[in-house]
């Protein structure tokens, strides 16, 4: 009995505990708590103008942090980190159940300051363009990705040698988007530089460009993963438990709606401004435009499939949406048909910039501000309900001794 405890603790020292228990979102909350018009913060507002946006809906999945020590031990939030002297070197999120690399100031592999290439030899995640290797011995900047984080498990950084690259949705998923310059809970990430980070996911709409995060804005795009001139260098931060994707498991109702079994949504399956033909089960018009307090009411005025609870989603909740597989439209397959390759508002203000809301350009995946007022106007899809869970170490832990050691 005793050999078979210590052997699973070996195993479990190198496991989040949602690698047991699989109870976790592809993203928490976007973390924006004010309210906005066209170009200022504003009290929020009970109804009228301006009513609907993100702040109006907190929060569904908050975010939720844990510093973690050497094999994954929990730590008081107090924990002091590695650079004061003290044993905190990795941050599991609690929502995604996903455990991260935490930066540090000292000089050599985990440094802040390092920047990197992308490249990977694998065709099934370069698809035909493993990126610009600078391997050497990756003390520090002159390394590329895959060499960074085969010194991480070599190393066996944390006491674990399960280290990835991140993909899009899961790098994308830290951004705290009620703050930016960097958008991100320093609190839980610090040393993070306002700057580029790679993902490990190639670009679907042309291979030789790889996803990207800029956590400056909470932008995420591409970008090429060879320079013409001189190598694309940028942010790299290690990751690991979890999925390696998140992948909505979606149903359509047959009734003009889509509900996403992974975080409770419910979408509207036609874009806003189409008609639902119960007939022949599809959607038929042509998608109508807005500008960004336009589209608010719009989603909140919304009566469809016996619901009047609609609402404009947020950034994080519209960016499950994405396909990173595909492109024109880049999303999930069962709303391809009725979804624009064009820009689609979410309800989440981009704080550096006040006059512009952030946005999905469905044509590639992109993620990018777009100004509220402009006369081109972006299309809407609305969406109801969503999960409230958050994953529960003290609700998981019983069951899984049990299951261990019964």
């Amino acid at each position: 009995m005793k050999k078979t405890a210590m052997i699973l603790t070996a195993i479990i020292i190198c496991l989040s505990w949602p690698d047991f228990i699989r109870a976790y979102q592809s993203f928490p909350d976007t973390g924006q708590s004010k309210c906005y018009n066209n170009t200022e913060e504003i009290t929020c507002p009970d109804s009228g103008p301006f009513y609907g946006q993100d702040a109006h809906y907190q929060p569904r999945v908050p975010q939720s942090y844990t510093k973690l020590g050497y094999g994954g031990e929990v730590l008081a939030d107090n924990a002091v980190h590695v650079d004061d002297g003290g044993p905190w070197i990795m941050t599991r999120d609690n929502v995604t159940g996903l455990i991260w690399e935490v930066k540090t100031e000292e000089s050599g592999l985990r440094n802040n300051n390092n920047t990197y290439t992308w490249y990977d030899p694998d065709p099934e995640i370069n698809k035909g363009d493993a990126g610009e290797q600078n391997g050497g011995q990756c003390s520090g900047s002159d390394c590329d990705t895959y060499s960074y984080i085969q010194a991480l498990n070599q190393q066996s950084f944390g006491g674990c040698s399960d280290w990835r690259m991140p993909g899009r949705q899961e790098l994308s998923s830290l951004a705290n988007r009620d703050d930016y310059a960097p958008s991100i809970d320093t609190q839980w990430f610090p040393h993070t530089r306002a700057s580029n980070y790679w993902t490990g996911d190639t670009f679907a709409m042309n291979n030789v460009g790889a996803w990207r995060v800029d956590f400056f804005h909470a932008l995420v795009g591409g970008a090429d993963k060879r320079g013409a001139d001189k190598p694309v260098v940028y942010h790299a931060r290690a990751v690991r438990g979890g999925p390696s994707e998140f992948l909505p498991h979606l149903t359509d109702n047959q009734d003009g709606t889509v509900t996403d079994h992974n975080t409770g949504l419910v979408w509207q399956k036609c874009s806003h401004g189409q008609t639902w033909d119960e007939a022949t089960n599809e959607c038929s018009g042509t998608p109508t435009a807005y500008n960004w307090q336009d589209a608010l009411a719009a989603a909140e005025s919304l009566r469809w499939a016996n619901h009047t609870d609609w609402r404009l989603p947020d950034i994080n909740e519209l960016q499950t949406l994405i396909d990173d597989t595909t492109s024109n439209p880049a999303i999930l397959d069962i709303l391809a048909d009725d979804t624009i390759s064009g820009y689609y508002w979410s309800s989440t203000t981009y704080p550096g910039s006040m006059d512009r809301a952030w946005s999905v350009y469905f044509l590639n995946g992109f993620i990018a501000p777009r100004i509220k007022t402009n006369e081109n106007n972006y299309y809407v899809r609305a969406v109801r309900g969503g999960d409230t869970f958050i994953y529960s170490e003290a609700k998981a832990l019983p069951g899984l001794f049990m299951l261990l050691f019964d």
